[in-house]
């Protein structure tokens, strides 16, 4: 029955619109987060257990860690500019890559691509509006939705919390930085899956170049940023609210003054007097009488259970006196609000006046997401956004659920000139509707905003384009063309997913913490596989549960559990190995010998301390043996992220290490892991996430790339090191690599920005002819050459501008080239071979702080 049952709502999933219980909740499944739980514990909400996962992934989950992961962050800070490094150039013989997006723009059955946190709209035009998105930075669409255009792609952080725009110019916008709302909703010492602010960047040509402001933070700070808003009347004075309190500029962010210091998340404008602000964090709900110099306590709204939250606040135009809250409940329990509350006396008193009975019976996520508005209109119809959204037309006395759209809700907005549309920002994208969401008829505007957020991704070497991603809180995706339309195969949360190596037709993809799906009809049906259901008591899963299969019979499937389980009959039985082996981190067969499996897990070693652990199987896992005891003792407690094997010979062995301990980060063994020898090189101090051998019939040896938080490193056996392999490819976490041989690409899955495809790596060119006409100022470059670069008519002015050039013999400057450090302008110039590794001139103004 219930593989008639998922059949039956997918068929059904357009009609009965099922978005908000498909990617939020799947109520018959077990949600442990860890192989390292019991099964009778009870889980953590969701986007918890997606917190988890993010900081153990970086390294980030050992005990004795830092207080708030200082390693993290300083290390973040470190490397914050190095981040620039997108690349966007017109040169074919650059050998440092040449990527495209392939989408997802938009998909063919259902409406949901990626998180957006919030909206803003242009002060003239009713159709041009920009979304700030959670990994995929500024976008905007001149035309209400139907296309949209990225406005941040080389910029260090486009994890983005805010977007203002001069009221009378523009051209002049200014971001937020950070995901205040992922970091927010972080219960592990303070860390979630965003990232922390870096400040406000300002821009003055919309959007082409971006140039600090006066508000700047460093990684270390540790601040999230929540929203910045614009004085109705004098776009010189802007807030920002964050985790630090009120910045406040009167001079269009040249200086900022911090004029409140708390925990804030909105800032608003009282209708009719844009003297009196108002401002909310977790208990307390602040007024200004002076324009936000100075700040005063007005209400505060008591916790439950000594547990506070998050609150929300909306203004009414229409009743200026007219302010209503909302405070979030718990978020480790079902329906514990601390109430909708309304002020008429402009914020002096509340009174708690909500029946949020029917806002219950699903898992609340406060800390996360939250938001309340009223219409311009009607004092009394108002909406609450979280998990799920509530409208209420009689002044919050009570609420009705509102359907036909994604969950978790993070914003929402009306544009001055539609006041009677409702806009909303969730993590399945962009919304609007013309009735305030009270009839269910929320239209999706989000084709082309192509900022889905991918754990894994495979694709299919038989086929010409085939490919198929598991996304974050949007399903697994599938694209069977060219074409930017994708189509979804399975709801939740997309996890692993692979496509068989001989036939494209044979699919397996999962969602969160183990629930495994088949297709033998290249992912068009799916019919249940395994889930935690099936497994024994004793057996668990993750979140990222991996997948295994063998590259030359298919019958033969491993899957991540701990212990792992195995199916020699194609699915239709499971049976679990060694109970002392899983598979949680990865798991990988041997291309060259499917009967040679390398396991990766995670262990408590009973004193406090948790060891990551690869087992090794030779006899197509009837057998395991620990190879990480090959390796130094210290290695032992550092997290590996990902193996591959060379495709020509599976006794060489890849492995990577995520986490922030300098030198350690690629290692390879060429006996199958008998022995080791670290391959780090120079790469910078920041998480490795993934790793692919090319099959070059080791001509050249060892050609693998990696993904990192910053993009994708490429290096072989003929080069002295890793080579940064990320032009065009904007400056986002890469989370998987696969290579497409047909058509020698190599595909990146990028955790804020889709998927992205590029021409294998091919040597370096003889000579580089470069200006500004070839090469753009405000954007990052990476060029190489066997013999020489020639440079002239070109500047580096703007944040995101920087060149790194490398050349055997010449390197050649004009007098007419400017490179301004203070705004983080960055050339770097070596001579030496194409690897960059060693050289005899070297120029680096980020750290000699000099122009030249």
């Amino acid at each position: 029955m219930k593989k008639w049952k998922r059949i039956l709502v997918f068929v059904l999933s357009t009609i009965i619109m099922i978005n908000v219980e498909a990617q939020e909740i799947s109520p018959s499944k077990k949600n442990n987060h860890s192989s390292n739980v019991e099964k009778s514990k009870k889980p953590l909400p969701k986007y918890l257990q997606r917190a988890k996962y993010y900081s153990e992934t970086r390294g980030l989950d050992d005990p004795h860690a830092p207080t708030n992961y200082a390693a993290y962050k300083t290390n973040m800070h470190k490397i914050e500019k190095k981040k620039y490094k997108t690349i966007n150039t017109s040169s074919t013989r650059t050998s440092s890559g040449q990527w495209n997006s392939d989408g997802p723009a938009n998909f063919d059955d259902y409406t949901s691509i990626g998180r957006v946190n919030r909206i803003h709209f242009h002060p003239t035009d009713l159709n041009t509006i920009y979304v700030a998105t959670a990994g995929g930075g500024l976008w905007y669409s001149p035309s209400h939705g139907i296309e949209w255009f990225p406005l941040t792609d080389d910029l260090p952080n486009m994890n983005l919390s805010g977007v203002a725009i001069d009221h009378y110019d523009s051209d002049v916008l200014y971001i937020l930085t950070g995901d205040g709302d992922g970091i927010g909703g972080g219960a592990f010492n303070n860390f979630g899956f965003g990232k922390y602010s870096t400040g406000v960047l300002k821009s003055t040509d919309h959007g082409v170049s971006w140039k600090k402001t006066g508000l700047t933070f460093k990684e270390t700070d540790n601040v999230r940023g929540f929203n910045i808003w614009m004085d109705p009347l004098n776009a010189g004075i802007l807030f920002v609210a964050s985790s630090m309190g009120i910045h406040r500029t009167s001079n269009y962010g040249v200086t900022w003054n911090l004029v409140l210091e708390a925990n804030i998340y909105e800032v608003h404008t009282k209708p009719d007097d844009n003297s009196i602000l108002y401002a909310v964090g977790n208990q307390n709900f602040y007024k200004s009488l002076d324009n936000g110099y100075s700040w005063d306590i007005t209400a505060v709204i008591p916790p439950i259970d000594s547990v506070i939250s998050r609150m929300t606040i909306s203004t009414c135009e229409n009743d200026p006196e007219r302010v209503y809250l909302y405070a979030a409940p718990r978020n480790d329990s079902l329906g514990i609000h601390r109430g909708v509350f309304l002020s008429d006396d402009a914020g002096l008193t509340f009174t708690k006046i909500d029946s949020t009975s029917n806002m219950e019976g699903i898992t609340d996520q406060g800390g996360y997401d939250l938001f309340i508005k009223c219409s311009p209109l009607d004092s009394d119809n108002l909406i609450i956004g979280k998990v799920r959204c509530y409208y209420s037309t009689d002044g919050g006395n009570s609420f009705d659920f509102s359907s036909g759209i994604h969950a978790d809700h993070h914003h929402f907005a009306v544009n001055p000139l539609v006041p009677e549309r409702l806009y909303a920002a969730t993590d399945g994208g962009m919304y609007y509707s013309d009735d305030f969401g009270a009839t269910d008829t929320w239209v999706y505007m989000s084709e082309g905003l192509s900022i889905t957020q991918y754990y894994r991704i495979s694709v299919a070497q038989t086929d010409q384009h085939m490919v198929i991603g598991g996304s974050q809180d949007n399903g697994t995706h599938i694209n069977y063309d060219s074409d930017p339309e994708y189509y979804r195969a399975y709801w939740n949360d997309g996890m692993d997913c692979a496509i068989h190596p001989t036939n494209d037709s044979l699919v397996i993809l999962s969602s969160q913490n183990g629930d495994f799906e088949l297709s033998v009809n290249g992912g068009k049906i799916t019919t249940h596989l395994i889930d935690e259901d099936d497994i024994g008591e004793d057996a668990s899963s993750t979140w990222v549960t991996p997948i295994a299969w063998d590259p030359i019979d298919s019958s033969n499937i491993y899957l991540g559990y701990k212990p792992i389980y195995t199916s020699n009959d194609f699915g239709a039985t499971f049976n679990e190995i060694d109970d002392t082996v899983g598979g949680n981190i990865f798991l990988h067969v041997g291309t060259q010998n499917p009967n040679m499996l390398f396991a990766g897990d995670r262990y408590n070693n009973g004193a406090g301390t948790r060891e990551f652990h690869i087992h090794r199987s030779i006899d197509a896992s009837a057998s395991w043996e620990p190879i990480h005891t090959n390796m130094d003792d210290s290695l032992r407690t550092k997290r590996k992220s990902y193996l591959t094997t060379n495709p020509d010979d599976s006794e060489e062995v890849w492995v990577t290490f995520t986490g922030f301990t300098k030198g350690i980060k690629v290692f390879r063994s060429t006996d199958g892991g008998d022995s080791w020898e670290n391959e780090s090189g120079s790469l910078p101090n920041i998480p490795v996430n993934c790793i692919i051998q090319q099959d070059t019939d080791n001509n050249p040896s060892g050609a693998v790339y990696i993904g990192t938080d910053i993009g994708v490193y490429y290096k072989n056996d003929n080069l002295e090191d890793w080579i940064y392999f990320s032009n065009d490819l904007p400056a986002v976490e890469v989370s998987d690599l696969d290579i497409k041989y047909s058509t020698n690409e190599l595909y990146a899955g990028t955790y804020g920005r889709g998927i992205w495809s590029t021409p294998l790596y091919t040597e370096c060119p003889d000579v580089h002819v470069l200006n500004s006409s070839t090469i753009l100022p405000h954007k990052a470059f990476t060029f190489q050459a066997q013999d020489s670069i020639l440079l002239h008519d070109y500047s580096l002015e703007t944040v995101g501008s920087k060149l790194e050039l490398n050349s055997g013999n010449l390197i050649r400057i004009s007098e007419d080239f400017v490179a301004n450090s203070e705004e983080g302008a960055i050339l770097k110039a070596t001579l030496g071979p194409c690897s960059g590794s060693s050289g005899a001139l070297t120029t680096n103004l980020e750290e000699e702080g000099k122009q030249d």
